[in-house]
């Protein structure tokens, strides 16, 4: 009987450890917009391309990607936040490179839950995006906001009038990691349940009984 309630209390304190244990964390394709790649948009100089979307949580190990095709093309791509056009603020963009194809574009240690932009404006040469008019859309942690056009870039591309750029469906995508889940309620009832089992259990076990002398007197 001793033997059985070591079994039990160690099945239960097993339970419990495993709580304390790290959760390992979720690396996440936030959002991916692939497809057959049977159009895009074509940039020359002095226009501008922009993806949209919302981040609904934070993430940490961001990074976003985009297949492009450069014939001669120089120009940036920038990663702005919250709005485009006249009202966008310099100081909302997270980063600006020379245009690349070499992915991914950024890499930032977190960034938190808000609306961000891709933008790919060209300064000279032609540059290629990507599209497809029958998307596979994965959003996990991130949706999906329309693409934008402008066919007229600023110095300072944020600040370009941009409209709707409809049936192209621009390939892209963001990675990160999401945050780390609570343990769930039930994981923690389990373990407590089992250790208030064999306290039950030993109690009644060990309960001391009359002598058998006695009890024939």
């Amino acid at each position: 009987m001793q033997r059985m309630n070591t079994v039990f209390a160690q099945l239960a304190l097993a339970g419990l450890s495993f709580l304390s244990l790290p959760t390992p964390v979720r690396a996440a394709m936030l959002l991916n917009v692939t497809g057959p790649t049977n159009t895009g948009t074509t940039l020359t100089a002095g226009q501008a391309a922009a993806v949209a979307f919302t981040l609904n949580q934070a993430v940490t190990n961001f990074t976003i990607s985009a297949p492009l095709l450069c014939l001669g093309c120089t120009g940036s791509i920038l990663l702005h936040a919250n709005v485009l056009g006249s009202t966008a603020v310099i100081g909302d963009s997270l980063g600006a490179i020379p245009v690349t194809t070499s992915t991914p574009f950024f890499s930032l240690p977190s960034l938190a839950t808000g609306t961000y932009f891709l933008v790919i404006s060209v300064d000279s040469g032609t540059l290629g995006w990507q599209g497809t008019t029958a998307p596979t859309v994965v959003q996990n942690g991130a949706t999906r906001l329309p693409d934008l056009f402008a066919a007229t870039s600023q110095p300072f591309p944020a600040f370009s009038t941009f409209a709707l750029n409809p049936g192209v469906n621009l390939n892209y995508t963001v990675t990160g990691i999401l945050p780390t889940p609570e343990p769930g309620t039930l994981f923690l009832i389990v373990p407590l349940a089992g250790l208030m089992f064999v306290r039950q259990f030993s109690r009644s076990t060990t309960r001391p009984t009359a002598s058998p002398n006695k009890a024939l007197k």
